[in-house]
């Protein structure tokens, strides 16, 4: 199967190919968008794993991106949970009954691989655990619904409809300021 193939089949499956100065002056794979443990991969190892991609045998990195493109299939899998396994103040019962909404995240990926890439990216993309456990725990008064679940459901569509800041914008919102401070354009003196 040819490079454009395997693009064809995964839909634009983002794939970085280099040039080798040297015999032949042949193009390996040199990495992976879809995930860092293909960076530096051989081609044979590369092009089985962008058949796999392209067959839905995605790695956990890649399942966990598909599901965070929105917030649709969070929101969808939180509703579907029961009302009495959600708890506040910690992540998971001792006797796994109940969860926050990190615990119900985590089960969400069905195993442990893809349950802890959904975590990180989760934090990375649209909410960090020290912005989601006070609306899981009912501390922020923007969330006073009557449960954990009710919150958490209220605050993924405020993410999702872009009406709460999520990590990603906050980012880029502190790196403007940085760069604003930096060209002198504002002072970096705390507001009292």
């Amino acid at each position: 199967m040819s490079t454009a193939d395997l693009l064809q089949r995964t839909g634009g499956h983002q794939i970085e190919l280099i040039r080798n100065s040297g015999p032949g002056d042949q193009e390996s794979w040199v990495g992976c968008s879809c995930d860092p443990e293909w960076q530096g991969a051989d081609e044979a190892s590369h092009a089985a794993h962008v058949a796999a991609f392209a067959a839905g045998a995605m790695t956990p990195f890649a399942w966990a991106q598909d599901q965070l493109q929105n917030l649709d299939s969070v929101i969808s899998y939180m509703e579907s949970t029961d009302e009495a396994s959600w708890r506040v103040n910690t992540v998971r019962s001792a006797d796994d009954t109940t969860n926050c909404f990190f615990g119900h995240l985590f089960d969400m990926g069905g195993e442990d691989k893809r349950g802890s890439q959904l975590w990180n990216l989760f934090e990375e993309i649209w909410a960090t655990t020290y912005m989601v456990y006070p609306v899981n725990d009912g501390r922020n008064p923007d969330y006073p619904q009557e449960t954990p679940k009710q919150r958490i459901l209220a605050y993924l569509r405020d993410l999702r409809d872009g009406k709460a800041k999520s990590t990603s914008v906050l980012v880029a919102e502190d790196m403007a300021r940085f760069e604003a401070e930096e060209r002198g354009e504002i002072s970096n003196v705390p507001h009292t």
